[in-house]
């Protein structure tokens, strides 16, 4: 369920409850009871599942602070590798050009 859904089933509930409760008849009353309680289950859900959503929140949090981390440590190690990648694909270039000079090649 979304979060207009439950919103809207919360306020049926309370509309529903207040009728019951309000009621002349004994019988309507009653039933009010077991609305209440079907509104403190749909209330008991959300917080359940609110609590869960920041119990998840909080895990992938903990796991992007790791992996910041862990990326700050090899970024040095990385970034010395793009540049031994450069100045090899230089020389293989500067290579090909001599190699290209001595045949007579432009």
């Amino acid at each position: 369920m979304d979060i207009t859904e439950i919103m809207n089933q919360a306020f049926n509930l309370g509309q529903t409850y207040w009728q019951q409760a309000d009621s002349e008849y004994t019988s309507q009353q009653k039933k009010s009871d077991a609305t209440l309680m079907k509104f403190e289950e749909l209330s008991t859900s959300v917080r359940i599942d609110i609590h869960q959503a920041k119990l998840q929140m909080d895990e992938l949090k903990r796991q992007r602070d790791a992996l910041l981390e862990a990326l700050e440590k090899i970024l040095p190690e990385l970034r010395g590798l793009a540049i031994f990648s450069s100045v090899a694909k230089n020389y293989v270039d500067m290579s090909e050009f001599a190699i290209k000079q001595a045949r007579g090649e432009q």
